[in-house]
């Protein structure tokens, strides 16, 4: 007797034609490399919602935004005042490169340049600054 293709689905899905066995992971069932993305730990992943560190070069290609914090190159773990940084004050649109201070103190860092620009027009070089006696 031919059997027609939903007669043959309901046959399969009945409990008394059914078998399971090892090779299905059963529904609720847990993978034993589950932990694993591509064989690698699922623990040395980055995550956007925690504090992450890396120890090999970041990449971005496009724009960070840090939302009005700061750019921060150096400070004791859960210290916030020996910061080496850099931040932009919205209200005097003014940016601040600082050094060994507070987070977020104005600025007091040496910056050393090849030449400023002001404008379209060049401002301070070595080639037009007064001499210091």
């Amino acid at each position: 007797v031919k059997k027609d293709y939903w007669h043959l689905i309901a046959e399969a899905g009945s409990s008394t034609n059914h078998t399971h066995d090892d090779r299905y992971l059963r529904k609720t069932a847990k993978a034993a490399d589950s932990d694993r993305l591509d064989g690698i730990n699922g623990a040395t992943f980055a995550r956007k919602d925690q504090a992450n560190t890396f120890s090999g070069s970041l990449r971005i290609k496009g724009d960070i935004n840090f939302q009005n914090y700061a750019l921060i190159s150096s400070e004791s773990p859960g210290e916030r005042t020996n910061v080496d940084h850099i931040w932009h004050d919205d209200g005097s649109n003014t940016w601040h490169f600082v050094s060994d201070k507070p987070y977020k103190e104005k600025g007091n860092s040496t910056l050393q340049v090849g030449k400023v620009l002001v404008g379209d027009h060049e401002g301070v070089h070595t080639g037009n600054l007064p001499e210091l006696v």
